[in-house]
């Protein structure tokens, strides 16, 4: 179900670099899997908030399979987690947010 994946599922972000990107560049920066500038989180489908919501919203998907849509499934993410980082900062962030400088 998408909105399981949306709420519990790994998240990414592409960092950008800031203003100079000299020898300490974002750009120099690579994630375990080998893809530069990027910063993420693993899934976690334990989290509290996620259970009980994805059967609160397959019960209403099951009475009416029309009755949200993708954004709408989106928001409700949001709204449960108002102060997640990803959700917060779309797909890309300036790194120095994150303390890479340079």
């Amino acid at each position: 179900m998408y909105f399981a994946v949306f709420l519990g599922g790994p998240k990414w972000i592409k960092l950008v670099p800031g203003n100079s990107c000299g020898s300490n560049c974002v750009n120099n920066f690579k994630s375990t899997s080998g893809v530069p500038g990027v910063y993420s989180r693993r899934a976690d489908y334990s989290a509290a908030d996620v259970a009980p919501s994805v059967q609160s919203i397959g019960k209403l998907l099951e009475l009416n399979p029309d009755a949200l849509s993708i954004d709408d499934l989106d928001h409700l993410a949001r709204k449960l987690r108002p102060t997640d980082f990803f959700y917060s900062h779309g797909d890309a962030i300036d790194a120095s947010v994150l303390g890479v400088t340079e």
